[in-house]
Formats: structure tokens, C-alpha cells, sequence
């Protein structure tokens, strides 16, 4: 019954929309709907430009019945392919050509990975950084790209920008959203997600971010990549520091009991560590001032010691 029901799903696709299109159109059909939102730049890149100088072309294509613009992109004319529609044409690639859909998946989130980091955030819309999580199946190739989308954030003090960015990817339908029961299933970037939403949250709520560097600390080992593993642990630690900064009334010898004597291996020399530690001082040495009877220079010595060190 199930094969009898998906069949007659796959006829739909087949009839209603694969061949009523051009063979142009055809040819990207699968990469449309793995991509969900597109606009003219990115479907350029990723026809290689074969059609740069076709406005027909262009226009034939968000004239589809199926093509509809998306008004809840933060930017003008993004399209997008309709929801119920794009599902059903990604079921039957997977179900009746699954290497197509395998090749426009990698040349997707290869583009993806590409734009997100070269244009201008005025040029992007979060959607497209969704969709590359979702498309890239190398976790650490996907955890790299996201410590530079957090760097491009960090560059450009996009902070507005990064707090539509993580409440998107962590609400509960996305791709790093909280699984309602089994953490098993977290996905792996998830931490790193919102280590980048704590950051946001500096910069307007700090307040916030005691629940969200414990998720952290208890979470950082799903991080596929070792050395991003290590920052993201050291991260942590250093934002439960800065959370005691926030902390309302007179601090007291035991607020601090284990800060720094269960630190982390630092991942020495990384420059995002480098920044990590120096902030993570900053924030420890403004708490300790305003502490009872704590030393310091015995509280902070232990942290400076593994910084690695600065040249005059």
C-alpha cells in the first residue's frame, strides 16, 4: 500500500511538473528543491552561468506555478519552491534517481558554504545558511564553515544579524533545534550554535546565557572536529566565568569554587582561543573585584599561564 501511495505521489511530480518544464529547467530541478530558497545570483552559480545573459530564462523559471517569492526573506526577490511540492520532489529523486540527487546535494551545499562566506549579509537571507546544514553531510566540514560564519559575524558586528541567524537554527522545526526526548539525536553542530547565540547575547542580554553555556559544557564532545571540540569545552568554561560576572549581589568565595582549577587543555595558540582566554580574564577579573576576601592574581594566574605568549 505504501509503494501503491508513493507511486501515485511520484506520478503527480512526473506529470505535473518534470515534464511540462524545459530540459533547461530540468536539469537543475533536483538542486531547486534541495536549495528550498534561491535567488538569480545563486541560481547563476550554480548553473555556471550558462544562462547569465537569458532574462527569458530567468523569468521562465519564477514563473513556475510551483515558484512563489518569499516574503519572509530579509531581503528582495528570494524565491522559493512550494513546501509541500519541494518534499514531494525531493522523495521521488531519492526514490527514483537517488545518485542525481547525491550529485545536486554536494554542488548545493558546495555553493551554499561559498556565498554564505563571500557576500555581505544585505546579500544573504538565514534560510540559505539552514539549507547548507542541512545539505552538508561532512560534519567537519561543516563545523569549520560555521567557526568562519561566526568570524564574519564577529568582523562585521553583525550581531542583530547572528540573533536572527541562531534563533532560526535553534527553534524547535530546524536543523539544530532540541530534540523533545531523545539527546542522542542532537544534532552534532548544535552546541556550536549556541556557543554563536551566546555571543549574540553579550552584546544585549548576558543575562541570558547561564542556561546556555551549561547546555553547552554538557554537550561540547558531540563537536566532530578536535580542535573545535577543545575551544568550544574552553569556551564554555570561560562563559560560566562571565555568567558569575551578571550574577546579582556580593560574590563569595565558593561562587568561584572550580572555575579555575578544572579548566580545560587549552588549545594554545588558536587565535579564537587566544581571544576566548583574554575576554574570559577580563570577565573574571571585573567579578573578582567586586567578590569578598578572594586574591586575584591567585584566581586569574592559573588561566594566564596558558595563554601562549605575547610578543612586546
Amino acid at each position: 500500500e505504501s509503494n501503491f501511495s508513493a507511486a501515485g505521489l511520484h506520478f503527480y511530480v512526473k506529470d505535473r511538473i518534470i515534464d511540462r518544464i524545459s530540459l533547461q529547467l530540468r536539469d537543475w530541478l533536483p538542486d531547486l528543491a534541495l536549495l528550498g530558497r534561491f535567488d538569480r545570483a545563486l541560481f547563476e552559480e550554480l548553473t555556471g552561468g550558462d544562462h547569465r545573459q537569458s532574462d527569458d530564462f530567468w523569468d521562465y523559471v519564477v514563473q513556475q506555478e510551483w515558484i512563489e517569492l518569499d516574503r519572509n526573506a530579509q531581503r528582495d526577490e528570494v524565491w522559493a519552491v512550494e513546501s509541500h511540492l519541494r518534499e514531494r520532489l525531493i522523495a521521488y529523486y531519492r526514490d527514483r534517481d537517488a545518485a542525481v540527487l547525491n550529485l545536486s546535494r554536494e554542488r548545493a551545499s558546495r555553493i551554499l558554504r561559498k556565498i554564505t562566506l563571500e557576500r555581505p549579509f544585505e546579500k544573504l537571507t538565514p534560510a540559505y545558511f539552514e539549507a547548507c546544514l542541512v545539505l552538508t553531510r561532512d560534519m567537519v566540514e561543516a563545523a569549520k564553515w560555521w567557526g568562519k560564519v561566526e568570524a564574519k559575524l564577529a568582523d562585521a558586528g553583525r550581531w542583530d544579524w547572528g540573533r536572527s541567524l541562531t534563533d532560526l537554527l535553534l527553534s524547535d522545526e530546524s536543523v539544530a533545534g532540541l530534540p523533545p526526548d531523545d539527546k542522542t539525536s542532537m544534532f552534532p553542530l548544535r552546541p556550536a550554535i549556541l556557543a554563536t547565540h551566546a555571543a549574540v547575547n553579550v552584546h544585549r542580554s548576558p543575562e541570558r546565557n547561564q542556561s546556555v553555556w551549561t547546555e553547552v559544557l554538557e554537550n561540547y564532545n558531540r563537536h566532530p572536529d578536535p580542535v573545535g571540540r577543545a575551544i568550544l569545552h574552553y569556551r564554555a568554561q570561560a562563559g560560566q566565568i562571565a555568567c558569575v560576572r551578571y550574577k546579582a549581589g556580593v560574590f563569595k568565595p565558593n561562587d568561584f569554587t572550580g572555575f579555575t582549577s578544572q579548566f580545560p587543555e587549552a588549545p594554545s595558540g588558536d587565535p579564537q582561543f587566544v581571544a576566548t582566554a583574554l575576554g574570559m580574564i577580563e570577565n573574571l577579573i571585573e567579578t573578582l573585584e567586586n567578590a569578598e576576601e578572594l586574591d586575584i592574581a591567585r584566581e586569574v594566574r592559573p588561566i594566564r599561564a596558558q595563554l601562549p605568549p605575547v610578543a612586546p
